[in-house]
């Protein structure tokens, strides 16, 4: 019955939307009208200089409705870019990583961050089983430490536990994740 139970389940525990932290710690270039230089001297011959004194030169307006109307192009922004530090689900961080790519850099897998349990898990009464796993993921983690294998101990960490790490992502990755919600 148990099996039959978990089975039943399994198709939807994805239903429930994980926990995703995020936090935008910094983007280049600092002004967004800065895009504007990229993208004009992609599309031009002039030099970095004349450019930049152009852009100057125009309004707020005028420079608003130019980067709106060029963002659909690539060119020129590919310099584009934002980091991010996530705490997330480890099958999340795959998931983004798949559908956009990005540069991570993360740290050490541990089960230490923690981990949610689907509320799909809670209301099919399993949340004790589910919680087992986790204990005895973090029990064989910590055995494989003291034993001086910390490399090896993060094979101990189940695909629904939390990660940290910084995503770097370019602006046509962001595009990118946009189109896809």
């Amino acid at each position: 019955e148990l099996n039959s139970k978990i089975g039943s389940l399994l198709p939807n525990i994805d239903s429930d939307p994980p926990r995703l932290d995020t936090k935008l710690t910094n983007h280049t270039p600092r002004n967004e009208f800065e895009v504007l230089e990229s993208i004009i001297f992609a599309n031009s011959d002039q030099s970095t200089a004349s450019i930049k004194r152009l852009v100057d030169e125009l309004s707020y307006e005028k420079k608003a409705k130019l980067l709106e109307d060029s963002l659909s192009q690539v060119t020129g922004l590919q310099n584009v870019t934002y980091s991010f530090d996530i705490s997330c689900e480890f099958r999340q961080l795959f998931d983004l990583l798949n559908d956009v790519g990005g540069n991570v850099s993360m740290q050490d897998l541990t089960p230490r961050n923690g981990y949610d349990i689907p509320e799909k898990i809670e209301t099919a009464g399993l949340a004790d089983i589910y919680q087992q796993s986790f204990d005895l993921s973090l029990e064989l983690y910590s055995l494989l430490q003291a034993a001086g294998f910390n490399s090896q101990a993060q094979y101990a960490v189940l695909l629904g536990h939390r990660v940290r790490c910084k995503l770097l992502l370019r602006y046509d990755q962001i595009k990118k994740l946009r189109a896809s919600k």
